[in-house]
């Protein structure tokens, strides 16, 4: 199933065994066979994906994890920061391809509310996503160029999600694609 510039695919798992963990990609052929439609299937795995909460974080609390050695380091280096709303957040899940976080209506709509304001969304992997509170100035090919910038230098190949930045608009309750824009 085509979303924007992306494709949603459908997996069964995670399937843990005593060596390794996975999941089955599901393929046309394998839904026809099981007597259901396409979109029959994007519901279903729409509802169970988004049983699970996403973690939703600022980007200075993700940067204490990673720096500090103990909880209480952590503790000490977010008291050190300021706080604003003008902060970025990363969005992921813990079983699931982040990036799925960019359909999630719910999710969307009650983070822009929230924040007050519309969501900017750079795919950071197929992992997670940084979101921004919507300014006015923000350049989208700015944003764009350096989404593209870290997916060719840091991000492996096959993680990357996608090289556009997309904007969750409150009034419309719709993810557009900034880069298709222009």
């Amino acid at each position: 199933r085509e979303f924007l510039d992306l494709a949603i695919t459908y997996r069964i798992g995670p399937i843990h065994t005593c060596k390794a963990e996975g999941n089955t990609l599901v393929t046309y052929p394998m839904f026809g066979e099981w007597g259901i439609t396409e979109d029959e299937l994007f519901e279903v795995a729409y509802e169970n994906s988004f049983k699970e909460t996403p973690e939703i974080m600022s980007m200075a609390k993700l940067m204490g994890r990673i720096l500090a050695d103990s909880e209480e380091e952590a503790e000490s280096f977010l008291a050190g920061l300021t706080t604003t709303r003008d902060v970025m957040y990363v969005c992921g899940y813990k079983s699931l391809a982040g990036a799925a976080c960019l359909i999630n209506k719910h999710l969307l709509q009650s983070f822009s509310a929230e924040l007050g304001a519309d969501l900017l969304i750079l795919p950071s992997s197929i992992y997670e996503l940084i979101i921004l509170p919507m300014k006015d100035d923000y350049n989208a090919e700015k944003f764009a160029q350096i989404v593209k910038e870290v997916n060719r230098n840091v991000v492996a190949a096959n993680e990357v999600l996608s090289d556009h930045v997309y904007l969750y608009c409150q009034k419309t309750d719709m993810v557009v694609d900034l880069c298709e824009e222009h």
